[in-house]
This record gives C-alpha cells, sequence and structure tokens, in this order.
C-alpha cells in the first residue's frame, strides 16, 4: 500500500521535503501508525508534533488518530495557526 504524505512549514522543515511517500504492506493503516512511521524516519519529528500538533487531512477531510488510511490516500499534515497582528 502506497501513501502520498503532504508536509507544510515546520513539517516541511523537519524533512527537507514537501512530500513523503510511505510503503505498507497491509491494506489499510491508521493516522497513528503514520505518524509512527515519520517518527522513525525522522526522530525530531516526534519532538515537533508534540509541541506542535497536527491538523491531519485525509484526503481533504479533518481526521482523528484512529482514523483508516487506505491505498492511495493523501495525508496532509499542517501545523495549528498561530502568528498574526495583535
Amino acid at each position: 500500500m502506497r501513501i502520498k504524505v503532504k508536509l507544510f512549514s515546520i513539517y516541511r522543515e523537519v524533512f527537507k521535503s514537501h512530500e513523503i511517500t510511505l510503503e505498507f504492506n497491509k491494506r489499510e493503516e491508521t493516522v497513528e501508525s503514520i505518524l509512527n512511521t515519520l517518527i522513525v524516519i525522522n526522530e525530531r519529528f516526534s519532538k515537533i508534533i508534540r509541541e506542535f500538533p497536527p491538523i491531519i487531512l485525509i484526503n481533504g477531510v479533518p481526521s482523528q488518530k484512529s482514523d483508516k488510511i487506505y491505498e492511495d490516500s493523501e495525508v496532509v499534515l499542517l501545523p495549528p495557526a498561530s502568528g498574526g497582528l495583535g
């Protein structure tokens, strides 16, 4: 199974890429297992997501860590919004 993960902002900086493709032997995974796989690839990601918990979209739909992901899904990880004038 192939999953495309699009990364934005600080997540992109951690992986030095805007997109990562992950391959799995199963027919489905969970968002949590995708996040754990990304931590194995780059352990710094663990600290970053604790500090900046991601907004997760699966095929454009807001999702939770327990949601399932299937073949050819697109996962988007966005950091929480912050900043601005105030």
